[in-house]
């Protein structure tokens, strides 16, 4: 439980319990915290208490409010900080916040992948060559994947399926038929044809 402990003067020793929201601490008897002590105002400041920490805020005392010897009119207090109200030296604990961060499992991004001939495949569709390239994202599509929208010309605009960016078709390299042992042989050999 968050609490204040006098460390100083005629009630040293003496603790206080905060309570969640606004706490009054002064001399009169109808503040939360009451100290008859003649250094403190009779309304002398506020301590706000929430899930984030310890707020004071000071209501013109005629002594001051201080943090660590640091006159403050607002402040933000942490377990081990020294308040000061008057002559009234107070030791501020409070309980250690513990956060639980879920754990996430990232999904990393399919990066490039190309097909046995080495031709880059669609992002989507692994299996299938891809036709066009993202100018903006750099992905990969075949046409099934990239958006069409048909000009009033009959021509087609196409569009990134993942940014929306226009999309350019890929080069296509054409890979020429392998040749029979017996063609490399000839083609080594240069040897003349008969006729």
């Amino acid at each position: 439980m968050p609490k204040l402990i006098i460390k100083s003067g005629q009630f040293t020793g003496k603790e206080f319990e905060l309570q969640p929201g606004v706490n009054t601490v002064g001399r009169g008897p109808d503040n939360t915290i009451s100290i008859p002590e003649p250094s403190v105002s009779t309304f002398h400041c506020e301590l706000h208490l929430a899930d984030i920490g310890l707020a004071v805020h000071d209501h013109n005392s005629t002594n001051g409010t201080f943090i660590n010897k640091q006159a403050v009119v607002k402040g933000m207090l942490q377990t081990g900080d020294m308040l000061t109200l008057g002559d009234v030296d107070f030791a501020v604990e409070l309980p250690e916040v513990m956060i639980a961060i879920p754990e996430m499992t990232v999904v990393e991004a399919p990066g490039a992948a190309f097909l046995d001939d080495g031709t880059p495949a669609c992002f989507s569709h692994r299996i299938v060559a891809a036709d066009f390239r993202c100018t903006k994202c750099d992905n990969w599509w075949c046409n099934e994947c990239v958006r069409h929208m048909k000009k009033l010309s009959g021509d087609f605009l196409l569009f990134c399926p993942e940014c929306s960016a226009a999309c350019a078709p890929l080069p296509r390299t054409t890979v020429a038929a392998k040749k029979s042992f017996l063609q490399r042989v000839g083609d080594t050999l240069r040897l003349p044809r008969r006729k």
